[in-house]
């Protein structure tokens, strides 16, 4: 079966990450959430992010990798985007990627990630640890805020240069407005 992602051959040695925000989340002592951690996604979140999916879908293609914070939120969207993409791999479950992490680890490990070869990874996490990473991947620092659900994507300069371009920029919202 073809994957409806191509590889570029002119920029074979560039990658694409693609950051997604998880979606709204329910708050601590509601439900079964007792701890940040354990927070789970809304019915409204949930829904969201599904109408995201054809949007994403077509924004992205497919990715060779994603990778989620290890709460429970964010599974949870990896989960979503995952199936939205039709994605076959496995869920990564990365620490480096929870809100507290050091956002030069999530940089490196995209530098690894295209220096391996793969053509597009997918960061599913929080804010304000996903703004500081898409701060460093464009402008070498700082932080650039992402809403709940909101998916970016940046095409980092090749597997020694944290330096990228905005390629796409697209809240849960509007992706799910785009096919209605």
């Amino acid at each position: 079966m073809a994957s409806r992602h191509h590889r570029r051959t002119s920029y074979a040695d560039r990658v694409i990450v693609y950051l997604l925000r998880h979606g709204e989340a329910e708050g601590i002592g509601s439900t079964a959430a007792r701890t940040d951690a354990d927070r789970q996604l809304t019915s409204e979140g949930r829904q969201r992010l599904q109408q995201a999916k054809h949007a994403w879908r077509r924004c992205v293609g497919s990715v060779d990798r994603v990778y989620a914070s290890t709460l429970v939120r964010a599974k949870q969207t990896s989960t979503e985007f995952a199936r939205a993409l039709d994605y076959a791999g496995t869920i990564e479950i990365a620490d480096w990627l929870t809100p507290e992490a050091d956002p030069d680890l999530a940089v490196r490990h995209a530098l690894a990630e295209a220096a391996a070869g793969r053509d597009s990874i997918a960061f599913v996490g929080h804010q304000p640890h996903l703004g500081d990473v898409l701060g460093r991947l464009l402008v070498g620092h700082g932080s650039i805020p992402l809403k709940k659900g909101m998916l970016v994507g940046v095409e980092l300069d090749g597997p020694a240069s944290a330096s990228g371009h905005l390629v796409c920029c697209l809240s849960a919202k509007i992706a799910g407005r785009l096919d209605a």
